[in-house]
């Protein structure tokens, strides 16, 4: 016990820094020994955070107006939880300084639990106050947190982040899908029964929507609470709503299911919650991989618009054969399938309506059903219907890690475009090492994008490099060194973020050519070299993933030493995947004649530096599409000096 007090003390004084709640937290040394003295352990990241003192954790609550004897006095329930709030918070900023960032990101997220599930008096402004200086100071150090381990990767995504923090009724007027991972969390309101409700106008649906005093509370939620926001996800889910319907129809599910993402992540692609969920239908990590979605440093295919919604489909039509209901299909796709099965089985009943559930998921279904009547007819609730235009694109698969600002100088696109139209992609680069990767672009623009394809290079884009680990580095310190976070190096190395390393062991580093990251890269290989070789004596070439200097060497007719001699190479130097280097020109594929022979209509043309497919086509004056027909080869396929391509006259 005296040990816990130790690392309390020891917390305060290392958050000096947040002085002011510091000296709200020392009165509260009472409060906290009482939990621990009670609880006999005290508070463990294991243990439910919104426990009573000696409660069982599957009836856990958090008590509403009870007073609790402490130390002499009496004090109220609320102040307890605050002090837990508090304290966890300060554990997590302690982490932060210490850059354990999956340490810090628990205990943010524990204390936001307790403060989203708190009963507070809204009349009570000293109380309101408290609470909302509190939820903004943890929400921007939980906001830092996630961007240091990467999880928001851009502007936008922080500011759409702190937009659930701004005040308590914004905070606890939002759903946060707790219960998809903890069995921990209890809701504590019960629903109550009410007057009859006025029956709204008629609509058409093929998903049960009923109209009862729950869907009333939900629909005035909508149109009144948060109607302006209301109408912000009405507006945008315009980009989305027809590309989603026909996955939806295409999948055999009930088309408005489309409406789904309004009350979810109102249909924005990069929104993140506190509970870890992401994208336009809020999936968490872990029921993400499981239906498909994969993520990384690189990318987060929960983001993505397309590969989301095939993954929602599935995942609702696996609830719906589950439980043979859409509203409990529903109620699972929001609490988890667990939780709902459990209830039914405890409760005896398969009726959504009767059926006890937390009261994230008792409105959640409700809610669902508001948004549907709204979006289907939103001048009858005073709305008005989204003007947005659907986003159109094309898709072009490539073969290469390419930056996105280059592509859309090329393009002569904004950036911020190909940023909407991919929002999976996390760091303005399409995933290194990936052999295929469908890139979406502005319609109209895939001919000007294969013009380019082969003059696009991965400068200025996210690359690799070998470390050689030195005696005493850590992942922490390494990672600090290339710009970048620990959960990165782990993650790109398929190691633990905790793991020890040895001297002498090679670690795969992220580095990223818009930093300072050339001169980071030069500090971990040997000093190079000027080449000695003059102008035009050589062609470049974009090195390969597992390519080394002896395969290309002995791919071109040439030898290690000359290679290294033309690019000032060392003995010790690595090659990494996207880096151009120099061939020798003297090597069999050196021609400088672009055409080899004439035979009728029939023109082989060799391939010289610099060409591309687009750029042959027109100097022959033909099109692309015969070209690549006639040589049996596709778009993305790169081409390189010295290969004969087939070319018909006619």
């Amino acid at each position: 016990m005296l040990d816990k007090l130790f690392q309390f003390a020891y917390i305060q004084q290392v958050m000096s820094k947040k002085g002011e709640l510091m000296k709200r937290m020392v009165p509260l040394f009472a409060i906290l020994l009482w939990l621990a003295l009670v609880s006999g352990c005290g508070l463990s990241p294991k243990d439910s955070v919104l426990k009573k003192p000696g409660q069982a954790k599957d009836t856990a609550e958090v008590p509403s107006d009870s007073t609790v004897a402490i130390a002499g006095g009496d004090v109220d329930s609320t102040s307890i939880y605050f002090a837990q709030a508090e304290a966890l918070y300060s554990a997590g900023v302690a982490a932060n300084q210490e850059s354990n960032w999956n340490t810090a990101q628990e205990k943010f997220e524990k204390s936001l639990e307790i403060l989203y599930l708190m009963e507070i008096d809204e009349s009570d402004t000293a109380t309101v106050e408290r609470f909302n200086r509190l939820l903004r100071e943890i929400a921007y150090d939980y906001k830092n947190t996630l961007v240091y381990s990467g999880e928001l990767a851009d502007d936008t995504s922080q500011i759409i982040f702190l937009e659930q923090f701004y005040d308590m009724q914004t905070f606890k007027n939002q759903d946060f899908n707790l219960s998809r991972e903890s069995d921990e969390l209890t809701e504590v309101e019960e629903y109550q029964e009410a007057e009859e409700a006025t029956q709204p106008a008629p609509i058409t649906h093929d998903m049960p929507i009923e109209w009862n005093t729950r869907v009333r509370k939900q629909m005035d939620y909508l149109t009144r609470d948060t109607r302006g926001h209301f109408q912000e996800y009405i507006n945008r889910s315009g980009k989305y709503i027809d590309l989603m319907r026909e996955i939806i129809r295409e999948k055999g599910l009930p088309e408005d299911i489309v409406y789904l993402p309004l009350i979810e992540s109102g249909f924005n692609p990069k929104a993140y919650s506190w509970a870890n969920a992401s994208g336009p239908w809020q999936f968490i990590s872990s029921t993400g991989r499981k239906y498909g979605l994969k993520r990384n440093w690189w990318y987060d295919e929960r983001r993505d618009f397309v590969k989301s919604t095939y993954a929602a489909c599935d995942y609702l039509k696996y609830l719906y054969q589950m439980f043979g209901d859409w509203k409990l299909a529903l109620a699972a796709y929001n609490g988890g399938e667990g939780r709902v099965g459990r209830t039914i089985k405890r409760q005896r009943t398969s009726d959504f309506w009767q059926m006890d559930l937390r009261k994230q998921t008792e409105d959640y279904v409700p809610r669902y059903m508001a948004a549907v009547m709204v979006a289907k007819q939103p001048e009858e609730y005073g709305f008005s219907p989204s003007q947005t235009s659907p986003l159109k694109f094309e898709t072009v698969e490539i073969k290469h890690c390419l930056d996105l600002k280059e592509v859309a100088r090329k393009l002569e696109t904004d950036i911020a475009q190909l940023r909407e139209l991919n929002p999976e992609l996390l760091r303005d680069v399409t995933p290194p090492g990936m052999s295929r990767y469908r890139l979406r672009i502005p319609p109209g623009k895939a001919d000007i994008f294969w013009s380019h394809y082969q003059d696009l290079s991965s400068k200025g884009a996210t690359i690799f490099a070998q470390h050689k680990v030195r005696k005493g580095e850590t992942l922490g310190r390494i990672a600090k060194r290339y710009g970048t976070t620990t959960t990165a190096l782990a993650e790109l190395n398929g190691m633990s973020a905790r793991k020890s390393l040895r001297a002498g062991q090679y670690l795969t580093v992220p580095i990223t050519g818009r930093s300072s990251s050339s001169t980071v890269y030069a500090r971990s290989s040997s000093r190079k070299t000027e080449p000695k070789s003059s102008p035009g004596s050589y062609f470049t070439y974009l090195v390969k993933r597992d390519e080394s200097l002896t395969k290309i060497a002995k791919k071109y007719g040439t030898t290690v030493s000359a290679l290294r001699e033309l690019n000032g190479f060392s003995v010790r130097r690595y090659l990494y995947a996207g880096e151009r280097i120099k061939i020798p020109a003297t090597s069999r594929y050196g021609s400088k004649n672009s055409i080899d022979r004439l035979a009728d209509n029939l023109v082989i043309h060799i391939v010289q530096d610099g060409d591309t497919l687009w750029k042959i086509a027109q100097s022959y004056g033909t099109s692309l599409t015969n070209l690549l027909a006639w040589n049996e080869i596709n778009q993305a396929d790169e081409i390189r000096p010295g290969q004969r391509l087939k070319i018909y006259k006619n």
